[in-house]
């Protein structure tokens, strides 16, 4: 390149422009007109403006991206060359054998294997190779056993299996070559190695699925101990016949058989998480959802439970939910709202306050009122995810059928200590768009009882929480008021005489906590005991079986709490201390002996005793006195 000086041109000191980069120095000499003493000359330096190329390689295949004029040679990540100010680069991109050349981006453009690029500032490139592929097309379903209010019917519903993880694996070694998932309709296209035409290979669809929002599995297996094996081990899934190259129909179904475990229950349970997910982001689009494993098995126990467990569960999975299945008794891989109930469980405990104390529970009994909001918050969320009030548990010879919008008072009681209560009240602050046929006036829609009432009792000023306390925070948010509580569910909660008052606390029965106790004091309670430990029977979280007693500290100290049993025969109270529901138990002396005590040291705050009657003895049921004493040491 010639220079503004080879032209011979004048030119004077100081008017050469400045310029900021990387600079390449020339030494020319200028000739002037000398003055007085005659002629002269001088010597002096310029700059050459350069700039960077930096290029990237991307896309899952392999190649190598050159230039001209030369100075980069790339094959792997990223490489830099500096090139002359206005110098016009020339880019080639060349596959490895297996790829192809997907194109350019950044400040290079188009599909062609070369493209150029003027360097006129500092300049970026990414080259796009991936492995040439074929492609494998195909639908996934399950068989559905369909439900009515009889139980489950012999009449089957073809589903998609939706949002399930796929892989294409190799026959002979199970090498995974390629994945994808389904879409909402079962649909799934993978892209297949070019290197795997020939190879027999199969499509497996599993009961899983891993992304930035969802992390869940349904896997085969009850027992705890040996869990840690079955995270890749027992994976339900279902697999299509040997796939050779490109291929288009392959069709996938999860059949209803109980000799090859039920995968098609699997699939269903499964399903039911990816609904209630669906139905949860209409109103919560940024929701993640915490891992879970489900745990299914056919032949064994019918029961279902969530359980909130970070010790005997691995791989930071935040619950596991086990579904037993007896065909022949008590079906519940096809019962929709059972699942979804264990499903709601597993949404309190993430999104809202747990409190989780296990116990058996039925229609008609009065509860702890945590494990009763626990409960009615887990039916009515199954019925919300649904679309319709019915509840049904399928059971041989009988089924568990009821509506969650007409309430029957002669099995159900009428008080926030019930789960069947609390379960009507949320549907009827729910049930909007034709769904309330009870006459009820409010018709909050789910948006508004999951935003302003469910997750914002999880705010630290929030201690125990049921039903109450969870109407206290929908008023908060101005959607309902003391006379909307008392027009709409006097008869459901049976507190109208006297009414709700602002804070929405019923004269009677007593608010929870029943009692307050000073920090040092003595005083007298009584409890049903309703569980005999040895024969398994009874149920310690009915609310007869405990009594709460509400504490509030100003200062910091040590407490030391004792309970004595007054009862010859029944001797043995269990004595916990709670700070609050998602605290959790700060402390417990749940021995055999009759008189216990802790000693703890507490800082300032809201605490509760609870005082829960165990049985060791064959007699059930009678009122235990017993007396409580607090000493507070600050």
């Amino acid at each position: 390149m010639k220079t503004p000086y080879e032209d011979k041109k004048t030119v004077r000191k100081g008017l050469i422009p400045q310029r900021i980069g990387l600079l390449l120095a020339i030494s020319f000499t200028i000739y002037g007109c000398g003055g007085g003493g005659g002629g002269g000359s001088s010597t002096s330096t310029v700059t050459q403006q350069t700039f960077t190329l930096t290029v990237t390689k991307s896309g899952t295949g392999n190649g190598t991206v050159t230039s001209s004029p030369a100075g980069i040679n790339c094959t792997s990540g990223s490489c830099t060359a500096s090139f002359n100010s206005g110098t016009q680069i020339t880019l080639t991109a060349s596959p490895s054998t297996g790829s192809t050349f997907a194109g350019w981006s950044e400040d290079c453009a188009g599909s062609a294997s070369s493209t150029t690029v003027t360097m006129t500032a500092n300049k970026s490139c990414t080259a796009t190779f991936n492995v040439q592929t074929f492609t494998i097309i195909g639908i996934a379903r399950f068989e559905k056993k369909d439900l009515n209010q009889t139980g489950l019917t012999d009449t089957i519903v073809i589903t998609p299996i939706r949002s399930a993880n796929v892989e294409v694996f190799r026959d002979a070694d199970e090498t995974v070559a390629a994945t994808s998932d389904t879409d909402s309709n079962g649909n799934f296209s993978i892209e297949v190695p070019q290197s795997e035409i020939g190879s027999p290979l199969r499509v497996r669809v599993i009961a899983r699925q891993v992304n930035s929002t969802l992390n869940v599995r349904v896997v085969d297996a009850l027992d705890e101990t040996v869990f840690p094996n079955l995270i890749t081990g027992a994976l339900y899934a279902v697999t299509s016949g040997v796939v050779t190259g490109p291929q288009s129909d392959v069709q996938i179904t999860a059949t209803v058989d109980d000799a090859t475990g039920r995968r098609a229950g699997a699939f269903n349970i499964f399903d039911a998480f990816i609904r209630a997910t669906d139905f949860i982001e209409t109103v919560d689009p940024i929701a993640v959802f915490p891992p879970i494993v489900f745990r299914f098995k056919i032949g064994v126990d019918g029961g279902t439970d969530f359980s909130w467990d970070t010790v005997n569960i691995p791989e930071g999975v935040a619950g596991r939910i086990r579904i037993g299945d007896k065909p022949s008794e008590d079906t519940n891989d096809f019962d929709d709202s059972v699942i979804l109930h264990e499903i709601g469980h597993y949404m309190q405990a993430n999104f809202s306050k747990k409190f989780f104390q296990a116990g058996p529970h039925s229609h008609g009994q009065r509860l702890d009122p945590r494990p009763a909001f626990g409960e009615g918050w887990a039916t009515f969320f199954a019925q919300a995810v649904l679309g319709h009030p019915i509840f049904i548990n399928s059971g041989s010879p009988f089924s568990d059928v009821f509506s969650v919008e007409t309430f029957n008072t002669q099995v159900m009681a009428r008080t926030y200590e019930s789960e069947d209560a609390t379960s009507q009240v949320l549907w009827d602050l729910f049930d909007t768009g034709g769904l309330s046929t009870d006459g009820d006036t409010l018709a909050l829609g789910f948006a508004s009882i999951w935003n302003n009432g469910f997750i914002p009792l999880r705010s630290p000023t929030v201690r125990f929480v049921y039903l109450h306390s969870f109407l206290d925070k929908l008023k908060e948010g101005g959607l309902i008021n003391a006379t909307d509580i008392n027009n709409n569910f006097c008869d459901t909660l049976g507190v109208c005489d006297p009414p709700f008052n602002d804070r929405f606390t019923p004269s009677s029965p007593a608010q929870f906590p029943q009692f307050v106790i000073a920090p040092s004091a003595t005083l007298i309670g009584n409890v049903d005991c309703q569980c005999y430990v040895n024969a398994g029977l009874g149920n310690t979280i009915l609310a007869d079986a405990s009594d709460f007693w509400r504490l509030e500290l100003n200062t910091a100290g040590t407490l030391t709490v004792q309970i004595v049993v007054n009862y010859p025969l029944l001797d043995n109270l269990d004595l916990y201390i709670f700070e609050d529901d998602e605290g959790g138990e700060l402390a417990r002396s749940a021995t055999t002996s009759g008189n216990e005590s802790i000693s703890i040291f507490l800082n300032p705050g809201v605490y509760m005793i609870q005082v829960n009657g165990v049985s060791t003895s064959s007699i059930l049921g009678p009122e235990i006195p017993y007396s409580i004493v607090t000493v507070f040491s600050p």
